[in-house]
């Protein structure tokens, strides 16, 4: 039988993962976009980046999309996500 606390520990690191993962692909947005972007902006759904910021930023980053993916890719390699809307 698995102890409750075997079961949170596993969701406690994939939601750490999650979280890191998210502040360090805000990074490389604002790095690549020129504009502070949060974490709490970005989500990642089925391996696509979604970004959730004013449109005129959405623009700017859709226009670098490319740069951007290659250096997630370099970041997380095969993690990566592999689109962005």
């Amino acid at each position: 039988m698995i102890d409750i606390k075997d079961l949170l520990a596993k969701y406690k690191n994939k939601m750490g993962a999650d979280f890191q993962n998210k502040e360090k692909i805000a990074q490389v947005l604002s790095e690549i976009v020129g504009v502070l972007i949060n974490k709490e902006e970005v989500e990642i759904k089925n391996k696509v980046l979604v970004l959730k910021i004013k449109t005129i930023y959405k623009n700017t980053a859709l226009v670098k999309k490319e740069k951007i993916l290659n250096k997630l890719k370099e970041e997380f390699g095969d993690g990566a996500p592999i689109d962005i809307l």
